[in-house]
């Protein structure tokens, strides 16, 4: 992402702020979840205006849950596993050493 968003990050009061306005909402959370997700793919998808219902009929509207639905199924389907995608402690983790293979017992004398 451009560095120049990273500007929109800074704080007078902590580490980082993470308050976008309406001119860079989007890339400031982006920019934010980077600083966290350096050893992932990864992608924010700025959900929240097709989120809300407002007015009389005021509340969630699921509308992004087919989206994500969808794509999760793309990848399962993709990868041919359903096996659970890395955490930061796992991604982290150096391949176990094999283990030398057992040796056969010789065989009884009877």
């Amino acid at each position: 992402m451009d560095e120049s968003y990273d500007q929109l990050l800074d704080s007078n009061f902590a580490d980082m702020a993470n308050i976008g306005g309406r001119a860079a909402g989007t890339i400031t959370a982006g920019c934010f979840l980077a600083r966290y997700a350096k050893a992932f793919a990864w992608a924010h998808l700025d959900i929240a205006g097709t989120a809300w219902k407002s007015g009389k009929e005021k509340g969630a509207t699921g509308r992004p849950v087919p989206l994500l639905i969808q794509y999760l199924l793309d990848q399962i389907e993709r990868d041919g596993t359903t096996k659970p995608a890395a955490t930061p402690k796992t991604a982290a983790k150096k391949p176990a050493a094999k283990k030398a293979p057992a040796k056969k017992a010789a065989p009884r004398k009877k």
